[in-house]
């Protein structure tokens, strides 16, 4: 920030609503709103289309504010003037004009963390004059300062211009003494899951200011908070500049918590974003921000710091420890859980700005590329060869001087994010020629998974061993969208996680729509707790809560969950999973982000999955030879790659009598170091060649088919809707069903093995319909 003629203005670089800097009278602080173009996303409302037909955000003719342009559907409208924490003080000022649209009333409203407001004194606004209008304050920061405006006529065009935020600054509200307010209680440990439904744990950023625990509410409570600077405002930040840490919001929101309920325990959700003064300092270590629509979902701000940095790798560890120490010695330290990483867009650990002209191609991002590559070649000659290059090439040729054969580490790029997202590119990498695109995305996995295990690891060295340490991460079977799949957002680092002493659970990503979202079954294993956080309308059936460990819910959803559960019929025990669902983060790093085929295969094959079987099971292939002996279905949705020793394992469960095993796309035929399409006849024992075209990949059943349509009059159809290639199709024969629309290609095919049921389908999406009767057909088959 720069101080100018006692009016706190913004750099280039930073939005406005960033309230918190210090102070230049000590009367007032001044904070004129400029520079529509890095604040709209901060001072819009989310709710904004719903609220309003049309708006706009533009600067003032003198460029000393911000414009909206509005046509309000109600008489009641809001505005939002400051997203994040605003420093307490006795007094807000604000100068406003409506500039068209006649007159109306206008009040300043600030909104606490705890939900609620304190609203200023209703001014009338006189078109075409600035009005002051002014909120008296005590107390604690405030999340937001909004501009609320009665009296609108609906369907009327309104001009507002908000020109300037000024505040007198107080002193910190005093946090209440936790001094014999504790209820008895051990240390917090992970609480053992019933075996009929998880553990839930409320958000407490959500509760009602009169909230008071009922007898049958549990103690466990989900928090946000800053170790440096909270992007979405959910908590005040906690690292205000070097050597300047303030964490006495947290204090006073832990304070109001214990004195609701004295048997609390929580657990702490932590933002790990760079505030704006590190920022200015470190203008080198930021991600690219996109030249064309700014990122509505950064509230805050629109930069952030890469995570390749190393000087913000070691910024993060001092500000996460910083946090931890203060907790640490803080009273209610015996009430704390554990900790909750939190990073990148929604938290989840994906790129803040899913856009190809913002991949992070740095010299940072380059060196970080070079050495998971060296670490996994080796040397240069081993890369060539695995690249599709000479190991020995003949140092004058003409491929050696023009580049286009390595000879020094230096030459090796970051792929373009842009290639990898064309629609026209290959759908599944070729390891004969494209191992370059499969190393980058599962080195971006891997890559993740070290920094946040980098990051645990630091946190434990100042932390009570009895905490437990996780991240929201590894999020296979569901992600927004609009986002980028898991292959390119970094999320295939489950199996190195899953290993990991260090962690003790992840998180599930918010608002899903459908569980599990990750390999829960493979963490089971691994003796790692997951933390779901469904969306409120989300279909938890017995069967679904089955393959949740924890759940995070506002108390107003965990209400109602408990209401429709005691008044339901004495539940039955929720039979034993009868579905296997199998991934490998090998073969999903061979699949191109720039298709619908990533999705085809995880979100939507899930869906279909929970109708045949809502208690199903994820697995990470490489475990499930370790995994029970009970599943009557073993859906193999990506398992590209079957290791020998793998394929030993697994094998022998998929041709167990009474079993079914579906094979999806391209099963087995990466083995061989490149695209082979008789692997996968040896793996599954259906005839197979492989089509390079692109093309359509749907599979058409027609009605009256035994197992897929049996009662049907109607044509099934499944499959990605873009082009895909290569595709893998079958050999015409008896075990053949349905077609490739446009041609004569079958599409899936069924047979039968020592009394196991096998099925190819070339296509992912399999219906749940179908599944569910193929399962009974093979169980049916076994019954003497």
């Amino acid at each position: 920030m720069k101080e100018t003629s006692g009016v706190l203005r913004p750099t280039w670089l930073f939005p406005l609503c960033l309230l918190c800097a210090w102070p230049l009278k000590a009367e007032e602080v001044r904070l004129n709103l400029s520079r529509p173009y890095q604040v709209a996303s901060a001072l819009l409302p989310r709710d904004l289309a719903a609220r309003y037909l049309v708006y706009r955000v533009g600067a003032l003719p003198r460029g000393e504010g911000l414009r909206w342009v509005f046509v309000p559907r109600e008489e009641q409208a809001e505005i939002c003037g400051a997203w994040g924490a605003v420093p307490a003080a006795r007094q807000y000022r604000a100068a406003v004009r409506l500039s068209e649209g006649g007159a109306a009333q206008g009040a300043l409203v600030g909104r606490r963390f705890d939900r609620s407001e304190q609203v200023g004194p209703a001014q009338r606004l006189s078109p075409g004059a600035w009005t002051w209008l002014t909120l008296q304050s005590e107390g604690p920061a405030l999340r937001r300062l909004l501009l609320r405006l009665t009296g609108l006529r609906p369907g009327t065009k309104y001009v507002l211009d908000w020109r300037e935020v000024a505040w007198e600054p107080a002193a910190p509200a005093s946090v209440p003494s936790l001094k014999g307010m504790l209820g008895p209680g051990e240390s917090p440990a992970w609480p053992e899951a019933p075996s009929a439904s998880p553990v839930t744990l409320l958000e407490a950023e959500f509760l009602d200011p009169d909230y008071t625990p009922a007898a049958s509410d549990p103690h466990l409570y989900r928090l946000p908070v800053a170790a440096a600077f909270s992007p979405y405002g959910e908590s005040a930040d906690g690292w205000l500049g070097p050597e300047r840490f303030d964490y006495s919001e947290l204090d006073a929101r832990l304070a109001a918590l214990l004195q609701r309920d004295s048997q609390a325990q929580v657990l702490l959700r932590v933002d790990l974003d760079s505030p704006p003064w590190w920022e200015e300092q470190h203008p080198e270590s930021l991600v690219p921000i996109p030249k064309t629509t700014p990122d509505l979902l950064a509230e805050r701000k629109l930069t952030h710091a890469s995570w390749f940095a190393p000087d913000w790798q070691e910024a993060a560890k001092q500000a996460l420890q910083s946090l931890v120490r203060h907790v640490e010695q803080a009273p209610y330290r015996e009430r704390i859980l554990g900790y909750e990483l939190d990073s990148g867009r929604g938290g989840r650990w994906v790129p803040w700005h899913h856009n190809a002209e913002c991949q992070e191609t740095s010299p940072v991002a380059q060196a970080a590329f070079r050495a998971w590559l060296q670490k996994k070649y080796g040397n240069l000659a081993s890369l060539r060869v695995a690249w599709g290059q000479p190991r020995q090439p003949v140092p004058d040729s003409p491929e050696v001087k023009a580049g286009y054969i390595f000879t020094q580490w230096a030459q090796v790029k970051v792929p373009s994010a842009a290639y990898m997202l064309d629609p026209k590119s290959p759908s599944l990498y070729d390891p004969s020629g494209q191992q370059h695109l499969a190393d980058y995305q599962q080195f971006l996995g891997e890559f993740t998974a070290d920094l946040i295990l980098n990051l645990i690891k630091a946190g434990r060295e100042v932390s009570a061993g009895n905490r437990a340490w996780g991240a929201c991460y590894g999020h296979l079977f569901w992600w927004p969208e609009g986002d980028w799949p898991p292959s390119l957002a970094g999320h295939l680092g489950l199996a190195k996680m899953r290993t990991d002493p260090a962690l003790d659970f992840l998180v599930g990503p918010p608002g899903a729509p459908l569980l599990p979202t990750t390999a829960t079954a493979s963490l089971t294993l691994h003796r790692k707790r997951y933390l779901e956080q469904p969306a409120a309308d989300a279909p938890l059936a017995a069967g679904h809560l089955s393959t949740a460990d924890l759940i995070c819910r506002t108390p107003q959803q965990a209400r109602a969950a408990w209401h429709s559960q005691a008044n339901a019929p004495s539940p039955q025990p929720p039979a034993p999973p009868r579905w296997a669902y199998v991934v490998d983060e090998q073969s999903l790093a061979h699949l191109s982000p720039g298709t619908d085929l990533q999705r085809t295969t995880l979100v939507d094959q899930a869906r279909e999955m929970a109708v045949a079987d809502p208690g199903w099971e994820a697995w990470l292939l490489s475990d499930l030879a370790a995994a029970p002996e009970g599943y009557q279905g073993h859906l193999m949705a990506a398992t590209y790659f079957l290791p020998p020793e793998v394929r030993a394992a697994v094998l022998p469960r998929c041709t167990r009598s009474g079993t079914l095993t579906v094979w999806l796309y391209a099963a087995g035929t990466l083995d061989a170091g490149f695209i082979d399409p008789s692997a996968l006849f040896r793996l599954t024992g259906f005839k197979a060649t492989m089509l390079g075209q692109p093309g359509s990949l749907r599979i058409e059943v027609p009605p009256g088919e035994p197992y897929f349509t049996p009662v049907s009059d109607r044509p099934l159809q499944f499959g990605p809707r873009l082009p895909v290639h290569p595709r893998f199709v079958l050999v015409t024969g008896e075990d053949t069903v349905g077609t490739i629309p446009g041609s004569q290609w079958p599409g899936a095919g069924i047979r039968r093995e020592q009394g196991a049921l096998l099925v190819y389908s070339a296509a992912p999406g399999i219906p749940g319909e179908a599944l569910g009767r193929l399962a009974e057909a093979a169980r049916q088959a076994s019954t003497p």
